[in-house]
C-alpha cells in the first residue's frame, strides 16, 4: 500500500468526520456512519485530490479505506 497515498486518504477522512480513529480497515458505512451523499462527497474530494476519475460500477466495491488506497494505486498505475 503506497503510504502517501494512504496519509492523504487518512487525513481528508478524519477532517471529514471529524475522528482520529481511521485506519486502513475503517469501513465508510459500519464504522464512519457515512450514508449515500457522505459517499458521494468522499469520491468526489478523492477524485479532485488525485486527478482521477472512480468507475461508477467499482464504487460499490470500496468499502474500506484500503479499498480506496488500492483503486487510486491502480488507477494511477502505481
Amino acid at each position: 500500500m503506497n503510504k502517501e497515498i494512504y496519509d492523504k486518504v487518512v487525513k481528508s477522512l478524519k477532517e471529514e468526520f471529524n475522528t482520529e480513529n481511521i485506519d486502513e480497515n475503517t469501513r465508510f458505512a459500519e464504522d464512519l456512519k457515512a450514508d449515500s451523499v457522505r459517499l458521494l462527497e468522499i469520491v468526489m474530494d478523492v477524485e479532485d485530490e488525485f486527478g482521477i476519475e472512480l468507475e461508477d460500477e467499482k464504487l460499490s466495491q470500496l468499502k474500506n479505506v484500503a479499498d480506496v488506497v488500492n483503486e487510486i494505486e491502480r488507477l494511477q498505475g502505481k
